[in-house]
């Protein structure tokens, strides 16, 4: 069964993953990247990460791998503003020993 991973990496682009864990003869667990999806920070514009053609596509190449279609597309994306308060909080962190010192 393939599953879903979002990541942003620290320029804002959005990264869609479908990843499937394999197990190779020695019990130990790969993942395997079954497709890929960059898009730009806030772009609203062009096509879906997941659209028809692509679950079309991914299926035919893929006949032995089951694709959970409505969890992956209803899957939460995290919001942009949440990613900048978590760094914002980091900084803050960092800085506290900074100032200790030179206090």
């Amino acid at each position: 069964m393939a599953f879903f991973r979002f990541s942003r990496d620290k320029r804002g682009y959005e990264h869609f993953t479908l990843v499937e864990p394999t197990t190779n003869r020695r019990g130990k667990v790969r993942q395997r990247v079954l497709y890929w999806f960059r898009s730009p920070p806030d772009v609203r514009v062009g096509r879906e990460p997941f659209d028809e053609g692509v679950r079309r596509a991914l299926e035919t190449q893929y006949p032995d791998v089951t694709f959970d279609w409505r969890s992956i597309l209803e899957a939460p994306i995290p919001s942009a503003d949440a990613d900048k308060w978590r760094n914002a909080v980091a900084r803050r962190r960092a800085a506290k020993p900074c100032r200790r010192r030179g206090a």
